[in-house]
């Protein structure tokens, strides 16, 4: 009894954490243990029936030993054992968030690929690869290069040249002939704009002091004097200048006084110093020259189917007076028949011509044809009056009355690729040259203006006066006379030999040409442009445009910008774009019926094989006066 009481109480004192219901199972795998460990001995701890106080303890202690041990070993296996299944379950729970992560990537993967071939068989089989670069809108009619450009003037050079001086006027002596005066200076300098002429002014009069008096100062020069020649100034040339007057007299003696008036490229003029710029004619002596030329003889008048009305004379023999110097062509509508001879006070021959005749060209002493275009039907009457250097006069041989029965009434096209350049004291302007199938191209006519609306009409140019006329050769023109930040217009018209101008060509207040690139992306087969469509609607008009077709107004152009190895012939038959060909696509709005005026909404499709290859949407931006308009 007491064993036991004692064995009962071991537990609680040696592990009495533990809770109650662990307390019962203990209790009897204790006692099991110690009965067991007691007899396998052999130790019995009562003799004689009488209790060994001392066996007793110490089998007590071994016993309680020997269950701690095992107690703590028992512990320590069952945490093993826990930890290792926590550790299992942890395995396979990444194990199985792994292949989870395996399966889910794999079928992204499949997924990505099979969009991925989907897109590429897409883009293979319905865009081919197609990329659209740049969408420009074109300001002018029918995408044509303009004809007008604005720009700010600079400062305007507005000091006069440094003035040249007269070094002699001299009369040659009475008996030879024929007279003249020969007037010998040297040339003023323009240290910024530089020289553009030299002219030439005549006063004559009973006096010394009669003709003196209109060449005191510049202002009188230009009022009352006479302008007898015009010089361009020659930068090469900077010897001593010279000019020889035929047109001088010695029926009377009279006093002959000259000057001479530089002008720099800006117009500023400035009067040259006048030593010894008189002389006189002695009327004693008669050696002017008071006789013409011998009659030219016209052969030829022909007429071409062009309207071309074509002139050939051949040029009077010379004769012992002064050379031929100029020579007239004039037209009439009746015969010139009635055209005559004169004397005039200065004892010089001359023709008289009748009002109705209409003078059409100044040739110089050795032209020898003639190109005329008549502005109407009808029958045309020529004649030709040579002038020698003296002013005698003489009227070729009447050309016979030619039947014109066509007239050149095409404008021709306008100038292309116009630039302008802003130097320190002008503005230069630059072109490429007018084209014109039948007459051909007669010459150029610069006009400027402050406002575009001045010249935005070819009624409007029309009733202008030009800047300046250039000739058919002309391919640039320089400025110097605008104000100093002033901003103007410049506008250059071709004229044919027919008289008919170019359209001015100048941005409008409307996009009227849609222009843009496209080419083939790297590694896409060739496309067929006759399978690329396009799709516009601006909010009112809708209509599909296809290359090439047969209706003009439901088409679209296109050309190669750069060749491929097969060129631009192959690619303008075929419509075949190439790897690397970049392709310009033209859209004429006026003749497919779509106006794209300021702030209107737009939407553009390009198709190809009734799929979508982009779409674009845009609003018309506000205009200036740049021609083009970046849209995309």
């Amino acid at each position: 009894m007491i064993f036991r009481a004692d064995l009962v109480k071991i537990p609680d004192s040696i592990n009495n954490e533990k809770k109650f219901d662990e307390r019962r199972s203990n209790r009897a795998d204790l006692v099991t243990l110690i009965f067991n460990n007691i007899y396998s001995r052999g130790n019995d701890p009562i003799i004689g029936g009488r209790k060994n106080k001392s066996s007793m303890v110490h089998c007590s202690t071994k016993v309680i030993a020997r269950t701690n041990s095992k107690r703590a070993r028992f512990r320590q296996n069952e945490k093993a054992t826990m930890g290792v299944g926590t550790l299992i379950i942890f395995i396979a729970m990444v194990i199985i968030a792994a292949i989870a992560a395996g399966i889910m990537l794999y079928a992204g993967s499949l997924l990505r690929n099979d969009a991925r071939g989907v897109l590429e068989d897409t883009t293979d089989s319905i865009t081919a690869g197609l990329d659209v670069v740049t969408i420009i809108g074109d300001r002018n009619e029918n995408g044509n290069d303009s004809t007008m450009i604005r720009t700010r003037f600079p400062k305007r050079e507005s000091y006069e040249p440094l003035r040249g001086s007269i070094e002699s006027v001299w009369v040659t002596p009475d008996g030879v002939s024929p007279l003249y005066v020969k007037l010998t200076w040297n040339s003023g300098v323009d240290l910024d704009t530089g020289m553009k002429e030299e002219r030439i002014f005549r006063s004559e009069a009973d006096t010394l002091n009669g003709s003196l008096d209109a060449l005191v100062s510049l202002n009188k020069v230009l009022t009352t004097s006479d302008l007898i020649a015009i010089i361009p100034y020659n930068e090469e040339d900077n010897n001593q200048k010279t000019y020889i007057d035929y047109s001088v007299g010695d029926i009377r003696s009279l006093y002959y006084a000259y000057a001479v008036v530089g002008i720099d490229m800006a117009n500023n003029m400035v009067l040259y110093s006048g030593t010894n710029n008189y002389n006189r004619t002695d009327n004693n002596t008669f050696d002017q020259d008071s006789t013409p030329h011998i009659a030219g003889t016209h052969f030829k008048l022909e007429f071409e189917l062009s309207g071309t009305v074509t002139i050939l004379w051949t040029i009077p023999d010379p004769d012992a007076g002064t050379a031929l110097a100029r020579q007239y062509i004039y037209v009439n509508e009746s015969s010139m028949e009635n055209a005559g001879s004169y004397i005039d006070t200065d004892g010089r021959t001359r023709v008289n011509i009748h009002d109705d005749n209409t003078l059409i060209a100044l040739l110089n002493g050795s032209a020898s044809s003639y190109y005329d275009h008549p502005s109407e039907t009808g029958t045309y009457h020529y004649g030709i009056i040579g002038e020698d250097a003296s002013g005698n006069q003489v009227l070729y041989n009447i050309a016979e009355g030619i039947d014109v029965t066509r007239v050149d009434r095409k404008n021709p096209t306008g100038i292309y690729n116009l630039f302008y350049f802003r130097n320190p004291n002008s503005i230069r302007l630059t072109w490429n040259s007018a084209a014109d199938s039948d007459s051909g191209i007669g010459g150029y006519n610069v006009y400027r203006v402050r406002d575009n609306d001045d010249i935005n009409t070819l009624e409007k140019v029309k009733h202008l006066d030009p800047l300046v006329e250039l000739s058919e050769n002309a391919r640039s023109f320089t400025d110097y006379n605008g104000l100093t930040s002033v901003y103007y217009y410049y506008l250059i018209t071709a004229v044919d030999s027919a008289g008919n101008m170019a359209y001015p060509v100048i941005p409008t207040d409307r996009i009227q040409v849609l222009e843009f690139k496209v080419r083939p992306r790297s590694g896409s087969d060739s496309i067929n442009m006759k399978d690329v469509s396009i799709d516009l609607y601006d909010g009112s008009e809708h209509l599909t445009l296809y290359y090439n077709a047969d209706n003009t107004n439901e088409s679209y152009t296109a050309i190669a910008v750069n060749p491929t190895d097969s060129g631009f012939s192959d690619f303008e038959h075929s419509g075949e774009l190439e790897k690397g060909t970049l392709v310009n696509i033209y859209i004429d709005l006026a003749d497919v019926g779509v106006t794209m005026t300021l702030d209107k909404e737009v939407v553009m499709k390009i198709l190809l094989a009734e799929a979508e290859i982009c779409i674009h949407t845009f609003e018309i931006p506000p205009m200036r006066d740049d021609r083009y308009i970046l849209i995309w």
